[in-house]
């Protein structure tokens, strides 16, 4: 029997998101391994990057991506070892507000997956993954606003 937790679950967002973006993400030597809520969690030396959904906008979900450095989401203390994308992204950009970039069905996270892989990944994930010290100073900023 499924908690009530699990039945806000999307069945199908780590398929479709591996179809999408995981082939991006090993050319780039990142290992994948799935999150409790089946997310992706890619990890490269000391770099993660997560990209999943909150299950709490189920059924329309909304995609999450945070980037950070160590092996998983918070240090032994509890504070974030990451930071959310948007809060690295233009203000002013559509890109900002990915959170508004609903889905329900797998075409609509394909279509999501695409978009978030050449406007998000790409020209802001990536350059925060090969600059370390840029992304140890986004992700203290993060930590001190919190």
């Amino acid at each position: 029997m499924r908690t009530n937790w699990q039945q806000l679950l999307c069945p199908f967002f780590s398929k479709i998101s591996k179809k999408v973006i995981e082939g991006y993400f090993q050319g780039h030597g990142f290992q994948v391994n799935e999150t409790e809520t089946g997310g992706l969690f890619f990890q490269k030396e000391d770099i993660f990057v997560e990209i999943s959904y909150d299950p709490q906008t189920h059924p329309n979900y909304s995609p999450t991506l945070i980037i950070g450095i160590g092996m998983e989401k918070f240090d032994s203390s509890g504070d974030p070892s990451g930071v959310p994308l948007w809060y690295v992204l233009p203000e002013e950009s559509e890109q900002r507000r990915y959170s508004f970039w609903k889905f329900k069905s797998e075409q609509d996270l394909e279509i999501i997956m695409d978009k978030v892989l050449s406007q998000i990944i790409r020209p802001y994930m990536e350059p925060l993954w090969g600059n370390l010290s840029l992304l140890e100073s986004k992700v203290m900023n993060f930590k001190s606003c919190i």
